[in-house]
């Protein structure tokens, strides 16, 4: 799930909901990127994600071995 800039809505019932799938399907590998909300370079606007972010994306995908 990409981040959006904002405020720390961990709480929010969206995020619950978020969590709460996750929990259901534990083998199944999810880019959760919602912690990386307060980094302005990640956003081209507050809800649209920059080439900055995209490049955290690639990083995390070759890490974990979906990418070479």
């Amino acid at each position: 799930m990409p981040p959006v800039y904002e405020t720390d809505r961990h709480d929010s019932l969206v995020n619950q909901i978020f969590d709460r799938a996750l929990a259901l399907v534990p083998q199944i590998a999810v880019l959760d990127h919602r912690g990386l909300r307060s980094d302005p370079s990640y956003f081209t606007t507050g809800i649209h994600p920059s080439p900055v972010y995209y490049r955290v994306v690639v990083e995390d995908l070759r890490r974990r071995g979906f990418l070479k």
